[in-house]
């Protein structure tokens, strides 16, 4: 289930992202100029999409056979607090024009939005020529005022740790900065064939080698509608180790079966680690 690198937030890539205890309302899909486009998507990235994404320092297109939506990390402010990333829904197979990207900003200071999450899609879902630029293309002629604004730039980035076991107690290990332990608890209801899923996470975070209790980073009290589970998929530290950006990849039940999201969380680190040591 867990994806495969090419190449965090909380944020679904089927829906508007939440990130964090609070979620602002969206801004609505901008008017974009039509141009023709082609209805389906082949199995390799259209180049269009490699167009679009060229300048992002990670990009991981759509797995069609897993049903994996892409994920796209455009990276971190100067100051290593805020972090972007995008995610492209490929549409749930009920209709031909219904994916939708999303771009979304999130500080990892607060683990909330500091813009409400872009959208953007076909303009019309109900046709099956799919006229109009791509969401992906639509997204990208907005996209880099956006990252300008929060001082957001490919040259501030450090390639993810991958949870490669799909472990819900995972060990994390920086290319830099201290080890830290992520353990994830799935909470509320839902089951992998229930279209009325209603389930939550606790996440956690423990510094290795720090004698405090563990950050609790997500209470698992917020139910996502249609979510049924929640696996950390990947981490990004902050440049300076100062923040990092958990990726929690979101499974849910579609018109084709079981598909698979993005959301992210993001906190601060222990700046000074502190080991339990007895006194002497």
């Amino acid at each position: 289930m867990l994806l495969s690198i090419l190449v965090l937030t909380g944020c679904d890539s089927d829906t508007p992202a939440v990130a964090g205890p609070t979620v602002p309302e969206p801004l609505a899909p901008p008017e974009m100029p039509a141009s023709p486009a082609s209805p389906e998507a082949p199995e390799t990235p259209p180049e269009a999409e490699i167009a679009a994404y060229a300048d992002a320092p990670f990009h991981q297109p759509v797995q069609d056979q897993a049903r994996i939506d892409g994920l796209t990390f455009w990276g971190w402010s100067a100051d290593s607090t805020v972090f972007a990333f995008e995610t492209y829904y490929p549409g749930s197979g009920a209709l031909s024009c219904d994916d939708t990207a999303t771009l979304h900003v999130v500080s990892a200071e607060t683990d909330q939005y500091l813009t409400p999450p872009i959208t953007t899609r076909y303009p019309s879902i109900e046709t099956d020529d799919c006229a109009g630029p791509s969401p992906q293309e639509a997204l990208s002629m907005l996209r880099g005022d956006i990252l300008k604004t929060f001082d957001i730039s490919a040259r501030h980035y450090i390639p993810p740790v991958v949870n490669t076991e799909a472990s819900m107690d995972w060990l994390v290990e920086p290319a830099s900065g201290p080890l830290f332990r992520l353990q994830t608890t799935l909470t509320g209801t839902g089951s992998p064939g229930d279209y009325e899923a209603d389930a939550g996470f606790k996440l956690e975070m423990f510094e290795v080698g720090h004698a405090g209790m563990p950050k609790l980073i997500e209470s698992g009290a917020r139910m996502r509608a249609g979510i049924f589970d929640y696996l950390p998929a990947m981490v990004f530290c902050a440049p300076d180790d100062s923040h990092v950006a958990i990726l929690i990849q979101t499974s849910r039940l579609d018109f084709e079966g079981h598909s698979y999201g993005f959301m992210s969380n993001g906190t601060a680190r222990i700046p000074d680690m502190v080991v339990d040591e007895e006194e002497p």
